[in-house]
Parts: structure tokens; sequence; C-alpha cells
């Protein structure tokens, strides 16, 4: 056999690097746990990157996955970013509607996602993308999600076929759910935020005085909480009959 230069051998040793660095990449990344992110009604997956930021920012392990609802909220040259992930009653809120595939194309939006980027480990939704979890949720396998987090969050009642589906479908194979509540919410208030929680299996109930309709930083007391339940949940998903106390 003829012996290598020391040229080719270099080249070798330098083509077998870039393998083992580029399978090291891709087995890294798909070692990652997923975080599917709904962003509130009029909002968009950049302003809920925004808001998610400091939880985000504390699970580098983590891949967020951030997408925009199916409907736009109107054809308004100004408003051209903002989504819905329900569209409005075309009688307004006065007269719910009854059509329990109402938000269908959104539905669409997220089997897309997790056909493409799953699977996910777990979802997340502030104000309607909150409300939006529980109606996804009725409509994928149990199990599709091992945790789900709603800040803000409540029931679409102004949408009955979509509640109706949420209770027949409910507690979604008993999934671990944090439910996050500001205290001075004066956007949804915590009794519609805590009737949703009750579609759930024992769901942990954080509740913080000082917040009002946001999702949590790390200039909130109860931040740590919302972490530490994360993490908890990441090596031993199921549901939690936790229930944190208000802080001021």
């Amino acid at each position: 056999m003829m012996n290598s230069s020391p040229a080719l051998m270099a080249l070798m040793v330098i083509c077998i690097y870039d393998i083992f660095n580029s399978r090291l990449s891709v087995f890294s990344s798909a070692q990652k746990l997923k975080i599917l992110c709904l962003h509130g009604g009029g909002q968009n997956k950049n302003s809920m990157k925004a808001a998610v930021a400091d939880i985000e920012d504390a699970f580098p392990e983590y891949e967020f996955i951030y997408v925009n609802g199916a409907y736009k909220l109107n054809d308004d040259e100004n408003n051209k970013n903002q989504y819905l992930w329900i569209k409005e009653p075309p009688g307004g809120t006065n007269k719910p509607t009854i059509d329990p595939g109402w938000a269908d194309e959104s539905i669409q939006v997220l089997d897309d996602i997790v056909k493409a980027q799953g699977p996910f480990h777990g979802i997340i939704g502030f104000s309607q993308g909150a409300a939006f979890v529980p109606v996804y949720l009725s409509r994928v396998p149990n199990g599709t999600f091992q945790i789900a987090i709603t800040f803000c969050g409540y029931l679409p009642q102004i949408h009955r076929g979509l509640v109706e589906v949420v209770k027949e479908r409910s507690p979604f194979g008993g999934i671990a759910h944090l439910v996050w509540m500001g205290g001075n919410d004066g956007v949804i208030s915590n009794p519609r935020t805590m009737e949703m929680a009750t579609e759930f299996t024992e769901p942990t109930i954080i509740r913080s005085r000082s917040a009002g309709h946001n999702v949590p930083g790390t200039n909130d007391s109860t931040f740590r909480q919302v972490v530490s339940w994360v993490r908890d949940n990441s090596l031993n998903p199921g549901p939690h009959s936790l229930l944190y106390l208000p802080i001021e």
C-alpha cells in the first residue's frame, strides 16, 4: 500500500473532524426539549418571544418555538402584524359562536408545526394564547405535550362550540399544568383563570399579587417558582396538587 502524503492525511483529519462536529451538533439539537409558545390576542410571535425572554433565558437547554395565530386581527395596514388564535364572533361578543370548528385554521397551523418540528415537551400560552391551550389539547392525542403553562388564561366562553369540545376532552390525559395569574390583572379576572384551571387535573396555581396582565419576568417574586416548576416537570412530568399562596 502506498504511503499517504502529509497533506492528504491532514485533509482526512479535517474531514473526519467536520463530520463528527456536524453529527454532534445535530445530536445536541435533537436532545433539546421543545416548548411551543402561543402569543396573546392581537399580538404576534415576536411579541411573545419578548414577553417570555426571561423564561427562555433561564432554560438554555430548551428550544422555544414561536408561531403566529391563523387569523389577522384586521386588514388595516398599521395592524398587519397582529394575529388571533380565535377569530371574533361575527355578531359581536353578545352573540357567541357555536361552531366547534370555529378555530380550525389555527388548529391546522399548530398541527403543521408539531408535525414538522416535534416532538414537543410543552406548550405555553399567554392571554388568548393561554385560552387556546386547552382548545388545542382537546384536538390532539393525549401525550402530545408533557406539560402546559398558561399565563392569564381563561375559557373562551363566547365560543361555545370550542368550549364544549374542551369539556368533552378534559382533563387531557392528566397533563401537568401550571396556571399563573396576576392579582392586578385588569383584562382577565382571576376567577376566569380559575374556571379554566378546573378543566385540568390538580393544576399548580401561582398568583402574583403585584402583577397585572403579563408574563412574569425576573422582577416578579413568583418567577423562581415558575422556573422551579418547569425544571421539576422536565424530570417528573405529571399532575401536581401544589397551590402556591399569593406573594407580594
